[in-house]
């Protein structure tokens, strides 16, 4: 490429869109648009900003009605300049999966963007994460083992595949990394280690909620109530599946509804764990709990 300037600014965006921070996806959006700046019809940097908006409402880091509104717009000018943008197609697919809940137009994007780009990791994962919300298990981790071979240095990737000790040497501030990890160790009955690996969560809502979990496994009803109210407090419009999450592994099944019923209704992209989610165990018998997974068409 002749432009260095625009090819350098489009690599460092997408080298700090990859590390995930909330930090690095502000500076991955500095990046893309300094990119834009010197080449207005330069479609990969709005491709690349679309992602990074997507990401930024996916997890609480903006609002999502705005991250989902510039998403669009960044992808609408993506396709004008480029129709034929397999990454384009993909982001689109992720919007229609995510925020849309269309799983079969979701289908239809993500199928076309893998026949562009067949050897895409990031596409893959995508594709990855469809077949595991339509149950599609051996399709999701065959998907997730090709991206790690495409993409043996991508920290989403061993993430999504559950190697989360690897995700965080390749990227230490990994979002929910360290509260995923932390579940293994509950899982295990290692539960000081779970907490210990909750203090270390970058993501605070993420933190918040691992407190509320870990210290109710620990038997420390103040601050697993403390950590809940501030989760409550300070992020009830992002996570409202995070915070039903949390009442359903407290046993508090009627808490637990009202708060899935919210997120279903702000379109939380965390309803579609519902499947498949352990911190909702004890709500699986519960009639309400079939019924929403049809009103989620994941039953």
């Amino acid at each position: 490429m002749k432009n260095r300037p625009l090819y350098s600014a489009y690599l460092q965006a997408r080298f700090h869109q990859e590390r995930g921070t909330e930090e690095d996806l502000k500076k991955a959006v500095e990046q893309y648009q300094r990119a834009i700046q010197l080449d207005r019809n330069y479609a990969p940097a709005y491709t690349g900003l679309a992602g990074v908006y997507e990401d930024q409402a996916d997890l609480g880091q903006v609002p999502a009605n705005e991250g989902y509104r510039k998403t669009r717009q960044a992808l609408e000018r993506a396709l004008t300049l480029d129709e034929g943008s397999a990454d384009a197609h993909s982001v689109l697919g992720w919007m229609k999966m995510v925020h849309e809940w269309d799983f079969a137009g979701a289908e239809r994007e993500l199928q076309r963007a893998v026949g562009l780009t067949p050897g895409n990791a990031a596409i893959l994962r995508h594709a990855a994460l469809l077949a595991m919300i339509r149950g599609r298990t051996d399709g999701c981790l065959a998907l997730e083992r090709r991206a790690v071979e495409l993409e043996p240095l991508s920290a989403p990737t061993y993430y999504n595949l559950g190697w989360h000790g690897r995700a965080l040497e390749l990227s230490p501030g990994f979002p929910a990394a360290h509260k995923s990890l932390g579940l293994v160790y509950l899982a295990k009955g290692r539960t000081a280690a779970a907490l210990d690996e909750m203090h270390h969560e970058t993501d605070v809502a993420f933190r918040l909620q691992g407190f509320a979990i870990a210290n109710h496994a620990l038997k420390r009803k103040k601050e697993s109530d403390d950590a809940l109210a501030k989760l409550i407090g300070k992020f009830r419009r992002d996570s409202a599946f995070q915070i039903a999450e949390v009442f359903a592994f407290r046993g508090e099944n009627e808490s637990a509804f009202k708060w899935f019923d919210r997120a279903y209704a702000q379109h939380d992209p965390g309803m579609l764990e519902l499947n498949a989610d352990p911190l909702t165990r004890s709500l699986w018998q519960d009639p309400r709990y079939v019924v929403l997974l049809k009103k989620m068409r994941l039953g």
